[in-house]
């Protein structure tokens, strides 16, 4: 909704722009979880339900790459398990590529985004020392 008016109606509409853009964000993250456990449920082999829960992503999120990083059973490695859009070098150098989680991750924001729980958006995801734009709001 677009007014022009310089008052607060032009406040409210932005506000409701706002809000509506949230909504639609929250309804698309939460069909796209329910999308994925109900069709995961099921799925007993671990390539088979990374396969399916990125191709799920792939639908539901606006991004043109995504990557699935899987944490060793100490929760201190993380490994490339899948994705799309990346370049078959790219899998390559993600697949022979470890990082390593640590308590204090300041340094890292992919050791922090997993400390925390919460995805992170990188430009460049083979260096994750150079600086990087988090964003903690995906989901």
């Amino acid at each position: 909704m677009a007014i022009d008016s310089g008052d607060e109606f032009e406040d409210l509409a932005a506000a409701f722009n706002k809000m509506s853009e949230r909504l639609n964000h929250q309804f698309k993250e939460l069909s796209m979880l329910a999308k994925i456990g109900r069709t995961t449920a099921s799925i007993m082999s671990k390539d088979k339900l990374i396969l399916t829960a990125s191709r799920i992503m792939e639908k539901y999120l606006d991004f043109n790459r995504m990557m699935i990083l899987i944490a060793n059973g100490h929760n201190n490695t993380l490994y490339y398990a899948g994705g799309y859009g990346h370049s078959d070098d790219y899998i390559c150098q993600f697949q022979n590529f470890e990082l390593e989680t640590f308590n204090d991750s300041t340094e890292n924001p992919i050791s922090s985004a997993f400390i925390e729980q919460k995805p992170v958006s990188l430009s460049n995801p083979v260096d994750s020392t150079q600086e990087q734009t988090r964003n903690v709001n995906l989901f």
